[in-house]
């Protein structure tokens, strides 16, 4: 696969939609953060301030795929 075929491989942000939902129906607060043409590289803060908009939350976990999981490692190192 070519640099230029692997941005074509998307995952749109709406595909979490159902698996958040679940979460959210057994009481998890879920954030969901659409990415600039839903590749998290190119906005690695955009989760940057999702925690002070929920000061009651203690814990946090983050998650993404492919290029995403790698920005959600490296904010979790932040």
């Amino acid at each position: 696969m070519t640099v230029e075929n692997a941005y074509k491989i998307k995952v749109e942000n709406t595909a979490y939609a159902p698996l958040l939902h679940d979460l959210a129906e057994d009481g998890i607060l879920c954030v969901l953060v659409k990415m600039p043409c839903n590749l998290a590289v190119l906005d690695m803060n955009a989760a940057d301030g999702i925690p002070e908009c929920f000061p009651e939350v203690t814990d946090w976990y983050i998650g993404g795929h492919s290029l995403g999981g790698a920005m959600a490692a490296w904010m979790n190192l932040q």
